[in-house]
């Protein structure tokens, strides 16, 4: 990738030394300015000439607001601003100290920009060579993986030749999948010596119980087990699907209790898959199917004694991002957003 670096230039030479130390780590082709050497128009034009041609624009911002070609706009500011307008990858490494009144609006302006960028605090040179070197390896890894549309489209195929999953009604299907990023070449046949350990996971992250034990699944191009009203398939590219009924808690699961998903329930089986993940990066999705006459509300308490059937066009909603990396706080505080959005779909009739 071909790495444009934005700053004001005196007095910043250590971390734009740190910036192109770090790209060429990286494996990255870094573009400064203080290398173009003589060309044959301004110094401005070229900078943003060469943002036309760059993969991916970094910006460091420090104490000082720099040049103004025209009032009130720093060359960088113009930068940034190009950048913006032709939609590069945007890395913004932000230098904790005390700001010019021009750049800390600049600032402002950059941390109001929410797209497709990413944003870190630095406090020294060497902090920020290390900040950048991951954020571009990141990078990269997304520019390598799938797109959206091939992972929906991995799921829906995986999905459709699912035989295993049913019994269960008219119940609602909560679907969790995940598919390794890069991708991987998977032997299931390992997988399936490692079942009981792999119930034992399952069992611990509160996804089946022992009593119910577990069959397993054997197919050509998966391996898994299926345990109570819950299935899990691996398969050979990596991808990781995980299938449940979602049932009401303990003993309030009769009569109108049935109509219920709580919340609580969907998000403690979507954040129970994480230490199932076999990838350090990946496409997550979460699916809520089968909702025609159900709501995604905690069930109330007392008996309930009537209900109000929901009549709504809408009974699935996927959702999926591609997280780079894939841990347990990141992944967590994604979920939480998923089921706030699921319940807003589902938790209301219409």
């Amino acid at each position: 990738m071909k790495v444009f670096i934005s700053s004001v230039i005196e007095g910043y030479k250590p971390y734009r030394d740190a910036a192109e130390k770090a790209v060429r780590t990286a494996g990255s082709e870094p573009i400064m300015s203080e290398r173009f050497g003589a060309r044959p128009y301004s110094s401005a034009y070229a900078c943003l000439s060469e943002i036309e041609q760059a993969d991916v624009y970094v910006l460091i911002l420090g104490e000082r607001y720099g040049f103004e070609p025209e009032p009130g706009v720093s060359v960088t500011q113009q930068e940034f601003r190009h950048a913006v307008s032709l939609g590069k990858p945007i890395l913004v490494f932000v230098d904790q100290v005390d700001m010019e009144p021009p750049q800390a609006r600049f600032r402002v302006e950059v941390e109001d920009f929410k797209a497709g960028f990413h944003r870190v605090g630095v406090s020294s040179p060497e902090e920020f060579k290390d900040e950048l070197i991951a954020a571009l390896i990141r990078l990269g890894q997304a520019r390598a993986a799938c797109s959206a549309s091939d992972f929906e489209a991995r799921v829906k195929s995986a999905s459709a030749r699912d035989r295993h999953f049913g019994g269960h009604g008219d119940a609602a299907k909560l679907t969790v999948a995940f598919l390794p990023q890069p991708a991987r070449s998977v032997d299931i046949t390992r997988i399936e010596t490692r079942l009981d350990a792999i119930f034992d996971l399952t069992r611990n992250s509160g996804l089946t119980s022992a009593r119910d034990g577990y069959e397993p699944i054997s197919e050509h191009e998966a391996t898994g087990l299926k345990s109570g009203h819950t299935t899990l398939r691996y398969f050979d590219d990596g991808l990781l699907i995980a299938e449940f009924a979602p049932k009401t808690a303990g003993d309030r699961d009769y009569g109108f209790a049935g109509y219920y998903l709580p919340p609580s329930v969907a998000q403690r089986l979507v954040v129970g898959c994480f230490p199932l993940f076999e990838g350090a990066s990946g496409w997550c999705q979460v699916t809520l199917s089968g909702m025609e006459n159900r709501v995604m509300q905690e069930v109330p308490p007392g008996q309930i004694r009537s209900f109000s059937m929901p009549h709504r066009q809408e009974n699935e909603q996927s959702i999926r991002k591609l997280m780079i990396p894939c841990n347990q706080a990141a992944y967590s505080a994604w979920v939480d957003e998923v089921i706030r959005r699921l319940a807003r779909t589902f938790g209301r009739v219409d």
